[in-house]
């Protein structure tokens, strides 16, 4: 997962969306209380997009590990070496039980709030695991693995999901939402279930070096900084099991991004205790829905603008050039409201290429429309993935706005006529696109 979706999620309505550990959680949480399916754009820092849930978690994310566009980072020959040792001591683990902290301290704009959480997680390979995550109004989390089946279960809604458990199980054979919130909770936890944590760590960064070593319960524990474009991640390991014990993220330069002028602290920290091989047993990881509690089941309702005449726009690309609605008439073409920050359009953006590299033989236009980012930051994002796919400069989210493109990914499929087909609402939802795009192509 890289890190500018981890960079993203805090337990507050400070941020839009990106930073941090976890993309997934806030939209896990929102949609179990509020139907909310995606990340949304934020107008400001002090305010998330969307509605904030009572455990505010953030997007993602339907991140999705093994289709996140990705960059070989420049790699210290130092930073090499500690990361082969943290991959030896997550490689190969039949049991782990953890426990720890959270805490953010944010001064952003006037704007001060302290957050608080406390974790404890249980793993036992191949397939079980449980976490349970509290913040400090009581909120609580609970995701984990019987061994047949994945759940996930919100206390403040009072709502629970459930997915079909492989035999031998993955971060990536998990709901991209649940993995992405595993990630921001507990990302030793993570690491443990990822197929290679030296290399999961530092998915998305640009630059990995060893930091001086941090000091931990009176132990110098090595340490690793990550550089991304959104700020630096420190991790720190137990110089002995090289496994995770401290992680801090610096949000300073993230804020800045997104537009807050005066930021006198926006960091998170989080502690960790873990042990490897630990004794368990099967009743750790029994789970029942508790008493009166709903299974959540997705409702899309249809949204107002499909039948209706797709609004008309002219938005400039990135070599400055202006592409006009009406240039468009005749033709089956999609828009894609995304942004860097946002894991779910990261994760979705390389599938929506594949569809626009196999139909636009057939006619199909494909554009990108990045929401309020600047063009060096888009254009990074394009060279790093080498997407094909147009991208266009929606840098006052105006079209978004006529879009009603209030989560992103939003995903609007236009046909021969001019009318909107389709309306795709978060990611993951590559073949239902496929298919509405196969069928405008074949409308006379």
């Amino acid at each position: 997962m890289a890190w500018s979706d981890r960079m993203g999620l805090v337990r507050s309505g400070l941020m839009p969306g990106v930073l941090a550990v976890a993309v997934g959680t806030w939209m896990l949480a929102g949609a179990l209380r509020a139907d909310e399916p995606a990340t949304q754009p934020a107008a400001t820092t002090q305010e998330s997009a969307a509605t904030q849930p009572a455990l505010a978690m953030e997007p993602a994310p339907s991140t999705e590990p093994s289709t996140q566009p990705s960059t070989q980072p420049v790699v210290t020959s130092a930073a090499a070496a500690l990361l082969a040792q943290i991959r030896s001591g997550y490689s190969g683990i039949k049991t782990l039980v953890l426990e720890g902290t959270q805490n953010g301290h944010f001064d952003v704009d006037g704007h001060q709030e302290e957050q608080h959480s406390d974790f404890t997680s249980t793993y036992q390979s191949p397939n079980k695991f449980q976490l349970e995550s509290k913040d400090k109004t009581g909120g609580t989390l609970a995701i984990g693995s019987t061994g047949e089946k994945v759940y996930l279960y919100d206390a403040a809604s009072h709502r629970y999901k459930l997915f079909d458990a492989k035999p031998k199980l993955t971060l990536d054979d998990l709901d991209p939402q649940v993995a992405s919130a595993i990630r921001h909770e507990d990302l030793s936890l993570a690491l443990a279930m990822t197929l290679d944590a030296g290399t999961d760590l530092i998915d998305g960064a640009s630059t990995v070096d060893v930091a001086p070593d941090t000091t931990i319960d009176a132990v110098a524990c090595p340490t690793l900084r990550i550089g991304t474009e959104m700020g630096d991640i420190l991790v720190s390991f137990d110089p002995a099991t090289h496994l995770l014990r401290r992680q801090s993220q610096d949000f300073t330069k993230f804020m800045h991004m997104r537009g807050a002028q005066v930021v006198k602290q926006a960091a998170i920290v989080a502690d960790f205790k873990v042990k490897a091989d630990a004794k368990v047993t099967d009743d750790q990881f029994a789970w029942a829905p508790p008493a009166g509690a709903t299974e959540f089941h997705e409702q899309k309702e249809p949204s107002s603008l499909e039948g209706a005449a797709a609004p008309a726009f002219e938005l400039k690309g990135m070599d400055d050039k202006a592409v006009k609605s009406d240039d468009l008439k005749g033709s089956v073409y999609v828009l894609d409201f995304w942004a860097t920050w946002c894991g779910p359009c990261r994760a979705a953006l390389p599938k929506l290429d594949e569809i626009y590299q196999s139909k636009k033989a057939d006619g199909l236009k494909v554009f990108a429309v990045n929401l309020q980012e600047d063009k060096d930051t888009a254009a990074k994002f394009v060279a790093a993935t080498h997407l094909a796919i147009p991208v266009l400069l929606d840098t006052d989210a105006k079209v978004a706005e006529s879009y009603e493109a209030s989560a992103i990914p939003e995903t609007v499929l236009v046909g021969k006529d001019g009318k909107v087909r389709k309306v795709f609402v978060g990611g993951g939802q590559d073949k239902e696109i496929l298919a509405a795009v196969e069928a405008a192509l074949a409308e006379k």
